[in-house]
């Protein structure tokens, strides 16, 4: 079994470099079942992703394919949600209210596979990588691969706080949380992404309101895209994660 890879953080910066990830043992989060991987990282994260003044040296890495392992480890999408835990890093399995989500990221078998990868995603080196200012866009992406659907205590939350937003729109709409990969401007890129299906135009106030949400609940450093599906790539997405608003 792997027990010593990288991590690429697309969401954590300071600083924005691959990580070495140490295995140290296995968790389940109660209520949700999802399995994680407690792991010692280095260089740390910055403490104040948790509002502490201490570095975060120690993260659960969740799973977001079951079928998945750390053997698996290297193969192209493995991506996993970063989460430090709000207490002493439990010895039994941790409740999602004790976790407090970093972001979201990719593993990888050597320093420099991790590298390129946030080179690539970033279109710089990671000598030059810094956190984007941009927080929320919204496009059409040329192609787009539907990972499965984003789920967790705060990501519920999310979705019930902005189901009143899209009000605005008459038509029929369905929203989605998704993880997604997708080739846009010449750029392989891993996200989350708020994916819309509907024959309506989305207005404005729609996205401001997302984005009102957004910046509301999660740090600073992470990053939302709103997707205006194509007939066929919703139902390319149904396959593997369901709206949260069907109207």
């Amino acid at each position: 079994m792997i027990r010593r890879f990288f991590l690429a953080s697309h969401d954590c910066g300071d600083p924005w470099v691959p990580r070495e990830c140490i295995y140290q043992d296995s968790l389940v989060a109660v209520p949700t079942g999802q399995r994680l991987f407690r792991v010692r990282v280095d260089p740390p994260f910055a403490g104040e992703m948790q509002g502490s003044d201490e570095p975060i040296n120690e993260v659960l890495l969740g799973m977001v394919t079951d079928h998945w392992g750390l053997d698996d480890i290297g193969t192209w999408g493995f991506m996993v949600d970063l989460y430090a835990v709000r207490t002493s890093c439990p010895t039994k399995n941790p409740h999602v209210k004790d976790l407090t989500r970093l972001g979201m990221g990719t593993l990888h078998r050597s320093r420099s596979e991790a590298c390129a990868q946030l080179g690539e995603e970033m279109g710089k080196t990671c000598d030059e990588a810094s956190s984007s200012a941009s927080r929320l866009e919204v496009f059409t992406a040329e192609k787009i691969f539907f990972l499965g659907e984003q789920d967790g205590f705060i990501e519920r939350e999310f979705k019930n706080q902005i189901v009143s937003i899209f009000a605005s729109i008459a038509g029929d709409i369905r929203v989605y949380l998704a993880r997604v990969r997708y080739s846009h401007e010449g750029r392989e890129r891993f996200n989350v992404a708020l994916c819309i299906g509907t024959s309506w135009k989305v207005p404005q106030e729609v996205t401001r309101g997302v984005l009102s949400v957004f910046e509301g609940m999660f740090r600073k450093d992470e990053h939302l895209d709103v997707v205006i599906l194509s007939d066929q790539q919703e139902q390319d997405l149904s396959l593997v994660c369901r709206p949260f608003l069907v109207r």
